[in-house]
């Protein structure tokens, strides 16, 4: 029997029963006057959904709000998104790119390169303490791979037509470190699934592939490449701040090497304390999300990004709130300094080799795609490549020899180079004019990426 089928006569059986009729039932807002889209055809539905552990008096709930397809929805593919940080709320990049509207300093605008024109868009706050999300935290990667997918298996019980779609991840930056585990939670429950001859409570998640941008994924990696990129490719930092971290940098890649074969909490302090002081050298008035951007010293990061502080006042607006379902105690936050610091200490995950956890993934068939933006001393160019090239699989050896193709689209140009069937089975974008948010910098180029990913089409013809 084919798992589609017996997977919809388990529900179906379990529904007889009524084992899933006992599954708590998610309050649904109707969001859609918020963001109609175009001519409001763009239905979009928020809710918070109870995690495993909560109670009232000890609440664990995550956010989400769900933007259906302009077309097809029953049918369209879902993509989930999360944000990075560890803390940054995916509903500002929803409004940064992927949704059906942008933010403006004067509220939203009708977004032309939405993704919603072919897909439906799940912005999920992940994890718990994020954005609107409250309660009670983890502090690393792999457990909050498990709160995602217990609200998997909620979100599809309250949208059940959505189980048999294919499935994208998609996020970015410290997103890196949360999709490997995500996938590897969702496979290794799917062959629990596959493997039990009882039905099962549970929905077989469909998931497909994982568009990654910016990713911090292989700390080994991204440290060995920061200063070639920041002293050398573009001059982040100024000979003398070179020469400082230079002299740190050995300690640092050797800590990594320890805090990989022997994960103690000393070695991941150690790997943590030395190798991240290098990102806090003076960069003189250039951006840590784009060094073509001027941000003033007395600035944090997140100020230097108007769309953040336009998501603060937008999203903690009383009207917005109550459409949404917000309690009046709850307040949006861009970004959670808590979930950073909680995902720094010793004991938990931030030292540790995610990229590992791709290589059964990608030999499951799992199709990955990076992308990422010249201009970003964030995670560089550099050691995305890098990383991606030493990513073992069916393909490594094809990858590593295949030529980076040039790809002149719309206002800007990158580099492509991918391998496999359609668009490919693992892919790398080097996108120029872009910073670290490069789906706000080239929308359209990212949207058209992303539909040619997603349907598994050529990114672009090859010359002959």
């Amino acid at each position: 029997m084919h798992t589609n089928t017996f997977l919809s006569f388990s529900q179906t059986l379990l529904s007889v029963l009524g084992i899933l009729d006992s599954v708590p039932r998610i309050d649904v807002k109707n969001a859609t006057s918020i963001c109609p889209g175009l001519d409001g055809v763009s239905a979009s539905y928020a809710a918070y959904v109870p995690l495993q552990g909560h109670s009232e008096l000890n609440p664990k709930k995550t956010f989400f709000w769900l933007f259906e397809a302009e077309n097809n929805a029953e049918s369209a593919p879902l993509v989930v998104l999360v944000g990075g940080g560890p803390g940054t709320s995916a509903l500002t990049f929803a409004m940064m790119g992927f949704g059906p509207c942008s933010l403006t300093s004067t509220g939203l605008k009708l977004n032309p390169y939405r993704w919603t024109k072919h897909f439906n868009v799940l912005s999920l706050e992940h994890p718990i303490d994020t954005g609107y999300s409250y309660g009670i935290r983890v502090n690393n990667s792999l457990d909050a791979a498990e709160d995602a997918y217990d609200f998997f298996q909620k979100f599809y019980q309250t949208f059940p037509h959505l189980a048999k779609n294919p499935m994208i991840l998609t996020t970015g930056s410290y997103g890196g470190a949360f999709a490997p585990p995500i996938a590897t939670v969702i496979k290794k429950h799917n062959q629990e699934i596959r493997d039990s001859w009882l039905p099962t409570q549970n929905y077989y998640i469909n998931l497909e592939s994982a568009i990654i941008s910016a990713p911090y994924t292989n700390p080994l990696t991204y440290f060995e490449w920061f200063l070639e990129y920041a002293c050398h490719d573009v001059e982040f930092y100024n000979a003398t701040t070179c020469d400082q971290f230079y002299s740190v940098l050995p300690s640092c890649l050797e800590s990594i090497h320890l805090a990989f074969s022997n994960p103690s909490e000393k070695n991941r302090a150690m790997a943590t304390s030395l190798c991240f002081s290098m990102t806090l050298g003076d960069s003189h008035g250039k951006a840590t999300h784009d060094i073509r951007v001027t941000c003033n010293e007395n600035q944090s990061p997140i100020d230097c990004v108007p769309d953040f502080a336009w998501a603060i006042a937008f999203f903690n607006q009383k009207d917005i709130k109550n459409t949404l379902g917000i309690p009046d105690a709850v307040n949006f936050r861009v970004y959670t300094p808590e979930i950073e610091r909680s995902f720094g200490l010793p004991e938990t995950c931030v030292m540790h080799p995610f990229h590992l956890m791709y290589e059964p993934l990608l030999a499951d068939g799992l199709r990955v795609l990076h992308y990422v933006g010249k201009y970003d001393p964030t995670v560089s160019w550099l050691s995305t490549l890098s990383f991606v090239k030493q990513l073992q699989h069916p393909l490594q050896s094809e990858f590593i020899s295949a030529y980076d193709l040039p790809w002149n689209l719309t206002n800007t140009s990158a580099t492509v180079r991918t391998v496999g069937e359609g668009s490919g089975s693992i892919g790398l974008v080097i996108i120029e004019d872009s910073g670290h948010f490069v789906v706000q910098d080239q929308s359209e180029l990212v949207q058209i990426m992303a539909r040619k990913w997603i349907y598994n089409q050529p990114l672009f013809d090859i010359p002959a």
